[in-house]
């Protein structure tokens, strides 16, 4: 099973959701731990009746928890197994008392260049990379609009001690929030309105998480717009 994090104090739901919706038209069968400190995922995309269970989004499992521990007692109680699933997508948006998350295979940083934002993840990320041995390399993820702001903030505010890898710009658009909003409450999965930058956002990390061609991403976009899921 591949473990995913997904880090950052900003609200990165649709985005971890689209991915999973992917992995799972593909063939993967997903879980997302939504470790998020308001449940982000449980209240968007389910009847949330704040039930320790697991909860499912057209066949994308969502576990309200906040460490590995806990995902796997939740598991057990569901009647399922973590080793059953291919893909462990993780959002952690706050700094949690306990950590036990394993390494991951690959991280990404999910962020704007709102003040508040970058403020409250400096201490996420300082948790992170002290919580964890071995030297983690982060892909980053910015929700980008034109400002001062840029890269070299974000390794000055960080003390440069965060490894970039790929760097994804996701330029602001109102179709993409116009979607993220229809999907949460329509309660059904749509590509319909994303825009050409952030579809090609989405198909750029599946094919380095899954070493599928991006066509394939693309197809699987068009099957679940098609409503085949």
């Amino acid at each position: 099973m591949k473990k995913i994090l997904f880090l950052g104090s900003k609200n990165k739901s649709d985005l971890v959701m689209y991915i999973a919706l992917i992995l799972r038209r593909i063939g993967y069968k997903t879980v997302i731990a939504d470790a998020t400190q308001k449940k982000t995922y449980l209240r968007s995309y389910t009847r949330y009746s704040d039930q320790d269970t697991l909860y499912n989004f057209f066949d994308v499992e969502i576990a309200p928890v906040n460490s590995l521990q806990n995902l796997k007692t939740l598991m057990k109680s569901s009647g399922d197994d973590l080793n059953n699933y291919d893909y462990m997508l993780v959002d952690i948006d706050h700094v949690h008392d306990k950590y036990d998350w394993e390494e991951f295979d690959a991280s990404y940083y999910v962020a704007d260049y709102e003040k508040v934002t970058l403020l409250d993840d400096m201490k996420l990320m300082e948790t992170i990379l002290a919580n964890n041995s071995k030297e983690m390399m982060f892909n980053q993820v910015v929700y980008e609009v034109l400002s001062s702001i840029d890269n070299e903030y974000l390794d000055y505010l960080f003390n440069h001690k965060v490894n970039w890898s790929s760097i994804y710009k996701l330029p602001f658009d109102e179709m993409d929030v116009a979607n993220k909003v229809d999907m949460q409450y329509n309660m059904k999965p749509t590509f319909k309105r994303l825009s050409k930058e952030f579809r090609n956002t989405l198909s750029s990390i599946i094919t380095v998480l899954t070493g599928h061609h991006e066509k394939d991403t693309k197809l699987a976009m068009k099957q679940i717009e098609k409503g085949d899921i």
